[in-house]
């Protein structure tokens, strides 16, 4: 794996452990999934609703608090993240309604939120599914592969970016700034 794509309008609309901290469900997520080692960069995008995020939280503050989170992994290769706050009116907003982590090697499916978890104590009740990129279903032609909806999230992404600089439907930072 060498990115990782995290989707979740709502991961930053809690800011205590009681309801899933999003900063620090992220941190977890990122500690667990990024390789312990790598050559190379690795780059993480992070796509949330900037109108559904805590009160307590502004656009940069979410930025300032991840680029902190990508200092605290430890790993001894560049990590490009990109942070992403989208608006209702975003032409991908529709399209990013399911929670999930997207990889060129897996998809997890989250049922209900990604900040779902206070340490290894969960928040709620949800189901997580992660799949490979193929599955015996799929291969026996019984169901669709999870690499298209792997492609799905990916392409919506890209096509975002080909008109984002006519849009003012989003907010974005690169590594922190």
């Amino acid at each position: 794996s060498n990115a990782l794509l995290l989707t979740d309008r709502y991961l930053f609309s809690a800011t205590t452990p009681k309801y899933g901290n999003g900063i620090d469900n992220v941190q977890s997520i990122l500690d667990t999934l990024l390789p312990k080692k790598f050559l190379g960069e690795y780059h993480i995008t992070i796509v949330f609703d900037n109108e559904n995020k805590n009160n307590n939280y502004k656009f940069n503050d979410i930025v300032y608090l991840l680029d902190n989170v990508k200092k605290t992994l430890h790993r001894d290769y560049p990590i490009i993240m990109e942070i992403l706050g989208i608006t209702p009116d975003s032409d991908i907003y529709d399209e990013l309604q399911n929670r999930r982590i997207v990889s060129n090697y897996y998809i997890v499916k989250v049922e209900h939120k990604l900040a779902a978890f206070n340490k290894n104590v969960s928040t709620c009740l949800k189901t997580i599914t992660p799949q490979v990129i193929f599955t015996i279903d799929s291969l026996n032609k019984n169901s669709t592969p999870p690499l298209k909806a792997i492609d799905h999230a990916i392409s919506t992404i890209r096509e975002f970016s080909k008109t984002a600089q006519n849009n003012n439907d989003y907010y974005y930072a690169l590594n922190g700034k």
